[in-house]
């Protein structure tokens, strides 16, 4: 941090679109995580924006991102929960464009290709189904 502050060791970044069903699992999960204050703990919403991840990564000891994902016949708000190591090769082969616009595994690598990347990075996925604007379902907590 900027101030002077010490960096928080653990970073949660929340990725989502509160606008499109249950695609805004990650930033309900980010405030939620905020009212709680966890010690040594920073939580952000990126909202629909992953790009901003990489002005936050600098002195982490660990990085969880949180998002949607899609089910593919798992149950709905099941967690898939994976180190970026593991995950890696298969989001590269995959969609390089996330309905963010963004990839985070874009952001992922150009962070891991600049050294910025922290030591131990988890995925966290929700699985979900409705993705489309304006439909207001919503993912209970």
């Amino acid at each position: 941090m900027r101030d002077g502050s010490k960096t928080a060791p653990i970073l949660i970044a929340a990725v989502g679109n509160l606008l499109a069903g249950e695609d805004g699992i990650g930033p309900r999960v980010a405030a939620e995580l905020s009212r709680r204050q966890l010690p040594g703990v920073q939580v952000i919403d990126l909202a629909t924006s992953p790009s901003g991840l990489l002005d936050v990564l600098d002195e982490r000891d660990v990085l969880i991102l949180i998002d949607a994902i899609y089910s593919g016949g798992a149950p709905v708000e099941s967690l898939l929960v994976c180190p970026w190591a593991g995950a890696a090769a298969q989001l590269a082969a995959g969609c390089r464009v996330s309905t963010h616009g963004l990839s985070i595994a874009n952001q992922l690598e150009l962070a891991e290709t600049l050294g910025r990347l922290p030591p131990r990075v988890w995925l966290v996925g929700v699985t979900a189904r409705q993705f489309e604007l304006g439909s207001g379902d919503e993912v209970a907590l």
